[in-house]
């Protein structure tokens, strides 16, 4: 009797870590050979997700990490990396207050004052945090710059 519940056991782990093992070597979307499907400036793009959060969130997020892939336009305000060392810019119109923050992978040649398109997918929408008191850009990662003018 111990010998089949100890037999059980190593087969529902080794499924288990088979099933973690494909899981984890899935392969990611490739944003740039996906077809975008908005095209919008950073700003416009966050003043959806302030104005109607819920409708937004159902519109360009998903659940299952397949959110929308989309084009957005803007003027450079910052240029940077995040804490795993890729590049990063903050996008937005001359007088909006909240845009989108793209990351790259690896180094990106712009610079602060350009107007650039950025290709990408989201990961979160724009909000206010009460306790910092400031509002918080559109997230967008697997970015590409499409135009630099």
């Amino acid at each position: 009797m111990k010998k089949k519940i100890i037999g059980v056991v190593a087969i529902i782990v080794l499924l288990g870590g088979g099933i973690g093992l494909y899981m984890l070597n899935m392969p990611h979307r490739d944003a740039l050979n996906i077809e975008a499907e908005f095209n919008l400036t950073a700003s416009e793009l966050a003043n959806q997700f302030l104005e109607n959060n819920k409708l937004a969130n159902s519109t360009y997020l998903s659940e299952d990490g397949d959110s929308k892939v989309g084009i957005v336009k803007g003027k450079v305000i910052e240029v940077g990396k995040n804490a795993k060392g890729d590049s990063y810019v903050i996008i937005r119109d001359d007088k909006s207050f909240v845009g989108a923050q793209c990351s790259f992978q690896g180094k990106i040649n712009v610079h602060i004052s350009d107007n650039i398109s950025v290709k990408g997918v989201i990961r979160s929408g724009a909000e206010y945090d009460e306790d910092f008191e400031e509002y918080i850009d559109v997230i967008m990662e697997q970015c590409s710059l499409i135009n630099n003018n």
